[in-house]
C-alpha cells in the first residue's frame, strides 16, 4: 500500500509541473501575440494617418 502511495504523489507532482510548464508556455504565447497584435495596430493607425493627411491636402 505504501509504494502506491508514493507512485501517486510522484504522478501528481509530474503532473503538476508538467501543467505548470504548459501554463508558462501558453502565458508566453499569448503575450506574444497581444504585442504583436499592438504592433499591427500601431502601424494601421499610421497608415490612416498618411490617408486623413493626403485628404487634407486635396483641395
Amino acid at each position: 500500500m505504501k509504494k502506491i502511495g508514493v507512485v501517486l504523489v510522484v504522478l501528481v507532482g509530474l503532473l503538476l509541473v508538467v501543467g505548470g510548464i504548459v501554463a508558462v508556455a501558453v502565458g508566453g504565447t499569448y503575450n506574444g501575440l497581444v504585442g504583436k497584435q499592438q504592433g499591427v495596430d500601431a502601424a494601421w493607425a499610421n497608415v490612416l494617418n498618411q490617408y486623413q493627411r493626403r485628404a487634407d491636402l486635396v483641395p
